[in-house]
């Protein structure tokens, strides 16, 4: 099989045989940024669980923010690479202090976050 035709074949079984989740079709820039987070370095079946879990508990920045560290940090166990975490949290006190909670539109203020950068943002 040529390699055109074989990417033009997995594409169009792709699109007949979508995996449904959450975040693939949301518009909640939160919902976003927690799922890229937590796939960072992760498989997306070890992902899923921790995703539902993690918004759940913590359905928005407001509820990270006035939350224990401690707390959020078990919900984040087993996950691996405790810099995302922390850099959640250091995320969130920023938005939530300096822009009332709502994420930058420019890619410029994007990159000054904690834990996002140029290759986040091509996603």
């Amino acid at each position: 099989m040529l390699p055109r035709h074989f990417a033009e074949t997995l594409t169009d079984w792709h699109h007949g045989n979508p995996r449904q989740m959450p975040w693939l079709h949301s518009k909640d820039p939160y919902i976003i940024w927690i799922s890229e987070i937590i796939l960072q370095q992760t498989r997306v079946s070890q992902g899923w669980e921790y995703f539902q879990k993690f918004v759940l508990r913590f359905p928005n920045l407001i509820s990270i923010y006035t939350s224990d560290e401690t707390e959020i940090l078990t919900y984040w166990e087993g996950l691996g690479y405790y810099t995302r975490i922390r850099n959640i949290i250091k995320t969130t006190k920023i938005l939530v202090e300096t822009r009332n909670g709502i994420f930058p539109d420019s890619y410029e203020e994007l990159l000054r976050l904690p834990g996002i950068g140029p290759y986040w943002l091509r996603q």
